[in-house]
């Protein structure tokens, strides 16, 4: 199994890098590493639960850390109609909101005694989490399957990173045979390696 622990990818990031990884600095390669984990949230989605006690008139309702996105909940499921006589209104939208570090659970609108009563206060919510690169293994949560596709965006955060370091002054990576363009500027390697990101995500 591929060693998925932060010192195993960034060391694999900055070999893979090549010459190129004498322009950074060793905290570099852990924040594109971890740029790459952010990206893979979106194609690689982690769920997540977490329970909350919902109460009359309270819209807000602090979630974990980890955070990204409401998937789905088990509050009010299944929902009346309004023709049936039981009908409580229009129930809540759960969404994700972030206040500084701090996310939260909004419900829209805010639940009522009505449907507090009718359904309880006991609320499970399915969360999209964030992804973690940790120092173990074991506590990194993208798959070892998706490696590739980490290295891949973490490759492509870098060039980005480079081609804005030297956006006065254009650079290209050379063979150092003929000196000619060997891959082309940081920019565009930075859009051929996200193309490839969107085909293999």
């Amino acid at each position: 199994m591929s060693d998925m622990t932060r010192t195993s990818l960034t060391a694999d990031l900055t070999a893979s890098l090549q010459d190129a990884a004498n322009v950074f600095d060793p905290a570099d390669f852990d924040r594109f590493v971890d740029v790459a984990a952010e990206a893979l949230t979106a194609v690689r989605p982690r769920l997540a639960r977490t329970s909350l006690t919902v109460e009359a008139g309270t819209d807000r309702y602090a979630a974990p850390a980890d955070l990204v996105r409401v998937h789905s909940s088990s509050w009010a499921t299944p929902d009346t109609k309004p023709w049936d006589p039981a009908y409580t209104g229009r129930r809540p939208r759960l969404t994700a909101e972030h206040d500084g570090s701090q996310p939260w659970v909004v419900f829209r609108p805010a639940p009522t005694v009505a449907q507090v009563t009718r359904y309880g206060g006991a609320c499970q919510v399915t969360y999209v989490a964030q992804h973690v690169i940790a120092a173990t293994a074991t506590d990194t949560t993208v798959r070892a399957a998706d490696r590739g596709l980490l290295m891949l965006r973490a490759q492509a955060e870098a060039m980005k990173e480079m081609s804005l370091r030297n956006i006065g002054k254009p650079v290209q990576m050379r063979d150092g045979v003929t000196q000619g363009p060997k891959n082309g500027t940081p920019a565009a390697l930075y859009q051929q390696l996200m193309d490839e990101f969107g085909r293999r995500a």
